[in-house]
């Protein structure tokens, strides 16, 4: 099969216990997910986002690690990370079936 990349940009939003993903994007390229990623941080109800990309074979479900690009926490934004916050927004179910 053929690997296929997959561009994110995630916006957070708080939930009752604690930070939590919200709908995800997906977008045509690394740069097009940063750019989402910082209109998303700024709207009303996130308080932050992330951009990532997961290259992986969509037909047996098997991706790899997340590549962070850019994270935007509380209107700052700080380098790509594996940060918890991070590593739980990618883990969780996403639209598309694309993790």
């Amino acid at each position: 099969m053929v690997d296929v990349t997959y561009h994110v940009a995630l916006p957070l939003g708080m939930g009752e216990d604690g930070p939590e993903p919200r709908e995800a994007v997906e977008c045509t390229s690394a740069s097009a997910a940063i750019m989402r990623a910082e209109r998303l941080a700024r709207t009303e109800g996130h308080i932050g986002a992330v951009a990532f990309s997961r290259t992986g074979d969509p037909g047996s479900g098997e991706f790899g690690d997340a590549v962070f690009q850019m994270e935007n926490l509380g209107g700052r934004r700080v380098p790509p990370t594996k940060s918890d916050l991070a590593h739980e927004a990618t883990t969780c179910k996403l639209p598309y079936g694309l993790f």
